[in-house]
């Protein structure tokens, strides 16, 4: 696992010195190792973080036998023998055992449609001297992440966007419709970013720049390559269906837990993160470490649970208080993330994997399977709204009554629309207008993107709500504060629950197999209850989230919302400040928490903290945050 960086510019002069300034800000991403080549305008960079062959045979930027071909590359492919077996029949020769060099000769090969022949996560840049192409490409869910910007004339990628603005040397302006996106959902999607130019590239997509046209101006557009269709239409016996995701779930698990390093698994208690230990434990000869963060004193506390399965597995079991560190913490992390995002759950995936860290190189986590299966309770509220014309056109007169920026408008508009906006505002504070007043601009053009991703296939609301998630809140918040997380310590992270197969396995799935008498992720259930201790999966669904706006909307409230309430605060120049002052108000007089207030404030406090940061000379570097 690994940080890259590249530049490509007609212009040499101070570009090596760009490189390595990008190439630094990644540090943290690959401790182990650093290196850079430039051949022909293109300059690549890389830092190693070092899993398999530690030898300096692994260093990187990388190239084939005759340096036509460069590859500087972030990720891990697995079950990667048959490949080298089969690319060594071919006459390519190999120097080292990493899967770099794997990816180099494969794409010799089989060009852009190398990426049917892998499995695994990454994000890479490959250069191609003699057809004079650059190739981006990202992996299939977008577990690791990869941005990319075109600026007067110069193409320049990262694995983080601190990296793009040190080759830029500045920030670019924010955008406010994206800025729309971050306070309804609390991050943006891809392709979009918070910055003016700067992109994400999407899951399962490449993009290649002809490296002879690129002063001419022409932008190059991304490409997909896989996607997984979520029609859920696969009408077997829930038995056989069992049966394949349970060997689909043991081989995506086997095949992860090759490494030349130590190796371990977080467990929060859930019924996700447990079954991957159980099969890690299956899998293995050696004890599994295991790695906890609990919530002591609130309802989030899985620690009981996380202890049962430990000790059933016989795990070397790890736990980690979230209470030891408070908010200043969460800044940190915030500032290092880069761009404002709304996930206290950021703080304690940070704190699971700055413990883990202290054993092991590489963790397995359970991410992801809430999405695949239905894990969600809103999935079910989806599932459950039914109305007939006339009732929606009874709540479409009664929204009209009830001010435009609380919830209860919000939950009448969710009530009388399609059932694409009902998915799409379910994780949302407040309605897309009151947004769009906040932050002056039209949300309409993300709003439309959005549709057409949930009506891409033919499928029933449910199903349909599933493939939205996974394209955009799985890939863009879930796996983005994973890899910020784990980075930031020099963790990598492995997702056996995104493992292509299974992901397409799941969408063919119909939703009475993933929903089911008011239980979601119904048939994973069924595989943990013969794998976890006795009434674990029975107990009820606990969040990940730190008690972060009890602490500053409760113990701090006046203060904090005595920060907001300043005339000179940093997010007035960016959002309406006057609608901030309402909830400000309207929190005051609540003998209790009202939402979007509290929501909405907390969004907003987080903001202004993010761009507190990023006006200061002496922004928290990555060694201080760790």
């Amino acid at each position: 696992m690994c940080g890259i960086s590249g530049l490509v510019t007609g212009n040499n002069n101070g570009a090596k010195a760009r490189l390595d300034s990008m190439t630094a800000s990644l540090a943290h991403r690959g401790p182990d190792d650093a290196g850079s080549i430039s051949s022909d305008g293109v300059y690549l960079g890389h830092r190693r973080l070092t899993v398999v062959d530690l030898s300096a045979n692994g260093h990187q930027p990388m190239s084939n036998e005759d340096g036509s071909v460069w590859i500087s590359y972030n990720g891990e492919l697995y079950d990667t023998d048959a490949l080298r077996t089969w690319l060594e029949a071919r006459g390519h020769r190999f120097r080292s055992r990493t899967d770099t060099e794997v990816l180099v000769h494969l794409y010799e090969e089989e060009g852009v449609n190398l990426f049917r022949r892998i499995n695994g996560m990454f994000a890479f840049a490959i250069h191609d001297r003699r057809k004079k192409k650059l190739l981006l490409a990202r992996d299939r869910l977008g577990i690791k992440p990869l941005f990319y910007t075109i600026d007067d004339g110069e193409f320049l990628f990262a694995s983080e966007l601190k990296a793009i603005f040190s080759g830029l040397g500045s920030k670019p302006s924010l955008r406010q419709d994206v800025l729309g996106q971050y306070m309804l959902q609390g991050f943006a999607s891809a392709p979009d970013t918070l910055f003016e130019g700067v992109h994400a590239l999407p899951p399962g997509h490449w993009i290649e720049l002809d490296l002879a046209r690129l002063s001419d101006g022409r932008k190059p557009e991304p490409v997909e390559y896989w996607d997984a269709p979520f029609t859920g239409d696969d009408t077997r016996a829930v038995e056989e269906l069992e049966a394949e995701l349970e060997m689909l779930l043991a081989d995506a698990v086997r095949i992860r837990m090759i490494a030349d390093v130590p190796l371990g698994a977080f467990l929060s208690g859930g019924i996700d993160s447990s079954t991957i230990v159980a099969l890690m434990a299956r899998a293995s000869d050696d004890r599994v470490r295991s790695f906890t963060v609990d919530v002591p004193n609130t309802d989030r506390s899985e620690r009981d649970k996380a202890l049962a399965v430990a000790e059933m597995y016989q795990c070397a079991h790890v736990e980690i208080e979230s209470s030891e560190v408070g908010a200043e913490e969460y800044w940190a992390r915030l500032a290092h993330f880069d761009t404002p995002f709304n996930c206290p759950s950021l703080l304690n995936a940070w704190l699971v994997s700055r413990a883990a860290r202290q054993y092991v190189t590489v963790a397995i986590s359970g991410d992801g399977a809430d999405e695949l299966f239905g894990g969600y309770a809103r999935y079910q509220e989806i599932g459950g709204r039914r109305q007939i014309p006339f009732a929606k056109n009874l709540v479409r007169a009664a929204r009209t009554l009830i001010p435009h920026d609380l919830r209860g408008r919000s939950r009448m508009v969710d009530l009388s629309n399609d059932s694409f906006m009902n998915s799409f505002t379910a994780r949302h504070p407040f309605p897309v207008e009151a947004a769009e007043k906040l932050v002056g601009v039209s949300l309409r053009d993300w709003v439309h993107r959005m549709r057409a991703i949930y009506e891409r296939y033919l499928s029933d609301p449910i199903t349909r709500a599933l493939y939205l998630d996974v394209k955009t809140y799985l890939a863009d918040h879930i796996l983005a504060k994973v890899d910020s997380a784990s980075m930031a310590v020099s963790l990598e992270v492995r997702v056996p629950f995104l493992d292509y197969r299974i992901v397409e396995f799941a969408g063919r799935l119909p939703a009475s197999v993933k929903i089911r008498d008011g239980n979601g992720k119904w048939l994973l259930k069924r595989i943990a209850r013969r794998l976890l201790p006795e009434g674990l999966v029975e107990q009820q669904k606990v969040g990940f989230d730190p008690p972060l706006a009890s602490w500053l909307f409760s113990a701090q409230m006046e203060s904090s919302l005595a920060e907001l309430s300043r005339p000179d605060a940093c997010f007035r120049d960016v959002l309406d400040g006057r609608l901030v002052d309402h909830w400000i108000k309207e929190l005051r007089l609540a003998s209790g928490w009202r939402v979007p207030q509290r929501s909405a404030l907390w969004a907003v406090y987080q903001l202004e903290h993010w761009m507190q940061v990023g006006s200061q000379a002496d922004r928290p570097a990555v060694a201080a945050a760790r």
